[in-house]
């Protein structure tokens, strides 16, 4: 492993790898560890989220010119990093908007919006993967069409403390008029910050039950309070209302 910053190492993984040891020449290891993702830091015997924003940004190109970007760069502030990925985040919670050409350069999977899936795709690319299908650090100019991209201003969003650190964490969504909406158990949920992972409500809904994907590990039926975002407490058993 290379020493990057302190008493931190990494190394890259092959895609197809989903297990590792940790090994001190053979004198002391750890047992089989299962990786539960990209930019995964092993601390204190569990997994966290973990960025390392300085090789990234050595390698990382920068905008040409006031008229050039590249595709990555969804804070447009001339290169692709880690805040890129943040931005993202924000966007698709509604914390922060994404500004036109932000939204633009952000589509780097090819699927016409910005989604959770691009913020993974880049931060895949700064630690060294490079998901197939993807323009990261393609230049786009500004003299390109501007495809259109889907309007977010009207969805609600619903917030969870995954106080018991269910992993998937999903979220079931129904009406007292279609109790059908979706096969369980449902969609899944996206990390926002520590615990607490956030989902889009879909139309018509009015019930949710959160839930590691098992009837053993689920909250009951709840009715989804009114207001543009909410956030539940599983292990307190409280709705309130959160801004993010």
């Amino acid at each position: 492993m290379t020493k990057c910053n302190g008493n931190v190492y990494k190394a890259s993984f092959p895609s197809d790898n989903d297990m590792c040891i940790f090994s001190n020449n053979g004198n002391g290891k750890t047992g089989d560890l299962s990786i539960p993702g990209n930019s995964m830091i092993y601390d204190g015997n569990e997994w966290k989220n973990y960025f390392d924003d300085e090789n990234p940004t050595e390698t990382t190109p920068t905008s040409q010119s006031g008229s050039a970007y590249y595709y990555g760069d969804s804070n447009t502030d001339g290169k692709v990093n880690i805040n890129d990925v943040t931005a993202i985040q924000f966007h698709l919670i509604n914390i922060k908007k994404l500004s036109a050409l932000g939204e633009t350069l952000a589509n780097i999977d090819y699927d016409a919006k910005v989604s959770i899936k691009d913020a993974n795709v880049i931060q895949c690319m700064l630690v060294g993967i490079n998901p197939q299908a993807n323009r990261v650090y393609d230049v786009y100019s500004d003299s390109q069409p501007t495809q259109p991209t889907e309007t977010q201003s009207n969805k609600r969003m619903v917030y969870c403390v995954n106080s018991y650190n269910w992993s998937p964490l999903k979220a079931y969504f129904w009406s007292d008029s279609n109790k059908n909406m979706m096969e369980w158990p449902g969609k899944d949920m996206v990390q926002v910050s520590g615990n607490i992972f956030a989902v889009e409500i879909p139309d018509g809904a009015t019930k949710v039950i959160f839930t590691e994907g098992t009837w053993r590990s689920q909250t009951s039926d709840l009715t989804i309070p009114d207001g543009a975002a909410n956030i539940y407490n599983i292990d307190a058993k409280n709705w309130i209302e959160y801004a993010g």
